[in-house]
């Protein structure tokens, strides 16, 4: 789970095991994924397109969801630096 500096908490859950990849990064298909906000209000976001792309692994990431623009994107050091975001709707059901 994550907590973003507004006091948002979110998170992601995948089936497939977390990998780091020797050098680059690589997307894989997982249809039981979802991302998911607990705080404000509860919700959770299904893939609904690109599944082929619902969860990257990269050594500079801690999580990446989605293709194209990302729906979520993690970066290692989170906490020190201002390149993680979310852009949700690639891949994963965009928020209401």
């Amino acid at each position: 789970m994550i907590r973003s500096s507004n006091n948002h908490i979110f998170g992601v859950f995948t089936s497939i095991p977390f990998e780091t990849p020797l050098d680059g990064g690589i997307y894989t298909k997982d249809e039981h994924s979802f991302i998911f906000r607990l705080c404000p209000g509860i919700s959770k976001h299904k893939v609904h397109q690109n599944q082929d792309y619902a969860v990257g692994f990269s050594k500079s990431c801690f999580i990446v969801c989605g293709y194209g623009g990302f729906d979520l994107r993690v970066v290692d050091n989170c906490n020190m630096n201002e390149n993680s975001r979310s852009n949700m709707g690639q891949t994963f059901e965009a928020p209401y």
